[in-house]
C-alpha cells in the first residue's frame, strides 16, 4: 500500500534492475507479503505473525481501499484474542463444521473477515501496479512473476492467487514441506499445534489439529499429534496433500505453465529439517501426476548429488557421478 511517490521510486529501481541484464526474460517477485505464522513467543502486532498492527502510515492505503484502518487493527486485535480463548467444547463443535462452522469457531465476526479480505485486496493491488509499472516502462517484454504461498495459506498471507493470476504472467506457489526451520508446511503445523495449545492449556494437540483443519483446509494423513509430524512426509502425504495443493493452483490459470512452484530439498531447507531425494522425486512426481508441468528449484545452501541426480533424471537424462564434466559443488554457501 505504497503512495504514488514511494511506489514510482520502487518501479524505477525495478526498472534500472532489468535495464542491467538484458538477458533476462523476466522477474520473480518473493515479497511483499502479509505474516501467517504464530508463535508462544509472538505478540500483538510482531512484525513475523498474522496479528501484525498495521502502523499510522498505512493508514491512506487502507482508506483507499474502502476500509476503515482503526476497525482493521481492531480487528486482528479480536483474531489474535479468539485464538487466545478457544474451548474444547467449541473446538468439536464447529472445526469440522466447513464453511460456517469455522465462521462460528473464529468469532463470526464481520470486521475479521473484512480484516482478512483487506490483506488480500492489499497486496493484489500492489502487485497490478507493480506489473502495470514493468510493462509501461521497459523496452521489451518482461515476464512478471510472484511467489506466494501455497493454496491452503496463501489468502491468510494475502495471496488471492485467481485474482493474481488475472495480471501475473506465472505464479510460484512455494511447495516446501519440511518440518522445522521456516516456511515449510510441516513445520508451519507443527508450530500452529504448539502455538493453540499454549496459549489455551485445555486444548490437546487433536484439538488444534482440527483448528488448523478449519482454518486452512489442511489434514495430514495419519497425523494425530505433534509426534505425528515428525513421521508425516509418507508417500499418502505427498499424493493427498501435494495433489491437492497442485489442482488448487492449476485452477485459477488457462495453461498449468503459468504455475511455476519454488521447491526446496536437501540437507537445510529453509533451516528445516533434511529432505531426502528420495523425497524430492516424491513431491515432483505427486505434483506432475496432478497436472504440473514446470518447477522452480532453490536450495537453501548446497546442491547435493542426490537432488541434482533426481532433477536431471526429471528432466529426460540422468546425472551419473564420474560420467560428466559437471559434479554438484555441496559446499555450503553463506
Amino acid at each position: 500500500m505504497f503512495d504514488e511517490k514511494t511506489m514510482a521510486s520502487y518501479s524505477a529501481r525495478i526498472i534500472d534492475r532489468l535495464e542491467q541484464f538484458p538477458m533476462a526474460l523476466g522477474t520473480v517477485f518473493d515479497s511483499p507479503e502479509w505474516g501467517y505464522e504464530i508463535h508462544p513467543s509472538y505478540r500483538m502486532g510482531h512484525v513475523s505473525s498474522v496479528f501484525y498492527e498495521m502502523p499510522e502510515v498505512m493508514r491512506g492505503g487502507v482508506d483507499a481501499l474502502g476500509y476503515d484502518f482503526d476497525a482493521m487493527n481492531a480487528a486482528a486485535k479480536r483474531f489474535y484474542d479468539v485464538l487466545h480463548n478457544l474451548d474444547p467444547r467449541q473446538v468439536r463443535l464447529h472445526a469440522p463444521g466447513g464453511f460456517l462452522g469455522a465462521l462460528h469457531l473464529f468469532g463470526a465476526d464481520p470486521d475479521i473477515t473484512a480484516w482478512l479480505r483487506l490483506r488480500m485486496e492489499s497486496l493484489t493491488a500492489h502487485y497490478r501496479r507493480v506489473k502495470e509499472g514493468v510493462d509501461a516502462e521497459t523496452t521489451r517484454p518482461i515476464q512478471v512473476g510472484i511467489g506466494s504461498r501455497t493454496a491452503a495459506f496463501a489468502p491468510l498471507c494475502g495471496f488471492d492467487l485467481a485474482g493474481l493470476a488475472e495480471f501475473a504472467d506465472f505464479l510460484c506457489p512455494k511447495f516446501y514441506v519440511f518440518h522445522r526451520g521456516f516456511d515449510g508446511l510441516v513445520g508451519t503445523v507443527n508450530r500452529y499445534v504448539e502455538t493453540l495449545c499454549d496459549w489455551n492449556p485445555e486444548l490437546t494437540d487433536e484439538h488444534a489439529l482440527e483448528v488448523i483443519r478449519a482454518l486452512f483446509g489442511i489434514e495430514l494423513p495419519g497425523v494425530s499429534n505433534r509426534s505425528d509430524l515428525d513421521y508425516a512426509l509418507t508417500p499418502e502425504f505427498y499424493s493427498c496433500i501435494i495433489g491437492q495443493e497442485t489442482r488448487r493452483a492449476l485452477a485459477v490459470v488457462d495453461d498449468p505453465e503459468k504455475i511455476v512452484p519454488w521447491v526446496d530439498a536437501g540437507r537445510a531447507p529453509h533451516a528445516g529439517d533434511p529432505l531426502s531425494p528420495g523425497d524430492l522425486g516424491r513431491l515432483i512426481h505427486a505434483a506432475g501426476e496432478a497436472g504440473l508441468q514446470r518447477f522452480l528449484y532453490h536450495h537453501q545452501g548446497n546442491l547435493t548429488e542426490g537432488e541434482w541426480s533426481v532433477m536431471s533424471d526429471l528432466c529426460g537424462t540422468r546425472w551419473h557421478a564420474g560420467k560428466s564434466a559437471y559434479c554438484p559443488p555441496d559446499d555450503f554457501i553463506l
